[in-house]
């Protein structure tokens, strides 16, 4: 079994073996929290929530939800239910919104619209079934924030339900290796103008 190189430093700090066994010492004490605290992240007071291989690593993705709508200036959007998944994990779930991307919704064609509905139904169902790295909503003022481990690339889906808006949805594909700041634009038929 190979160990993380933490743990064997950590180890290594501890001194000879003789001293590591069945001794309560201070170096002793020392390398057990070393090792808890590298195998356990600490998310709020007295709350312990485990993170695998990563060793206690946390990417924060944070951002604003806005879109452009009847003029061409951004708009807050509150209330957006916004999940972070690992691309390879919700293949299912990216091919479907890809094959969305290449839908048109003619005026001449009164079934396409119904058609389109169906597609973005079964969107639903599957960001609700596919497990997720994060979910949040955004608040009043348009901002989220996802805790998720590092991996190398996240697919982050948005959606709402608006009374007037048969279906409002956008998702992006972005690094999940560092925390980053960005902006989910929930502009319909494409993103605001450059400010």
């Amino acid at each position: 079994m190979r160990l993380p190189i933490g743990l064997v430093l950590a180890l290594a700090a501890c001194g000879s073996p003789q001293k590591r066994i069945g001794q309560d010492t201070p170096a002793v004490r020392e390398t057990v929290q070393t090792i808890h605290d590298t195998m356990y992240v600490r998310r709020a007071p007295g709350v312990i929530r485990s993170s695998s291989s990563t060793y206690g690593l946390h990417v924060l993705l944070s951002g604003v939800t806005q879109g452009c709508f009847t003029q061409n200036e951004p708009q807050i959007v509150s209330d957006v239910s916004i999940t972070a998944f690992h691309v390879a994990n919700a293949r299912a779930l990216f091919n479907q919104l890809k094959m969305m991307d290449t839908l048109r919704i003619p005026d001449t064609d009164p079934s396409a619209l119904d058609r389109f509905l169906a597609q973005y139904s079964q969107m639903l169902v599957l960001d609700t079934t596919t497990t997720p790295l994060a979910r949040a909503t955004s608040a009043s003022n348009g901002a989220f924030s996802l805790s998720i481990p590092p991996t190398d690339s996240v697919l982050v889906v948005g959606y709402e339900d608006v009374e007037d808006q048969p279906f409002f949805y956008s998702y992006t594909v972005i690094p999940g290796r560092s925390s980053l700041n960005f902006i989910l634009d929930m502009s319909p038929g494409g993103p605001c103008p450059a400010q």
